[in-house]
């Protein structure tokens, strides 16, 4: 029995370290997934598309997909897309 007139037996206390240590341990894992989580989505808003051109290539490419310019049209801007990119 682990409560025996008041007191803790030797069980009880080791059930009761094993589940503050479970809990807490939980507890770690939970924070640090959230860091991970956290700094990996800012890094990548950082990184990826920090040039204007970047979101203006999506587009084009949007509109090329939905056929709304032609395949000349599509390399004339993609060549100068890539170009302001090179200059920046």
């Amino acid at each position: 029995m682990m409560w025996n007139d008041g007191n803790w037996s030797v069980g009880g206390w080791l059930v009761m370290t094993l589940v503050m240590l479970a809990f807490w341990g939980a507890v770690a894992v939970l924070i640090v997934g959230l860091v991970r989580t956290g700094r990996g989505a800012s890094r990548r808003s950082s990184d990826e598309h920090t040039h204007p051109a970047w979101r203006a290539n999506e587009i084009l490419d949007e509109r090329f997909a939905r056929d709304e310019i032609n395949e000349d049209e599509f390399t004339s801007r993609s060549a100068l897309l890539r170009s302001s990119v090179g200059h920046a």
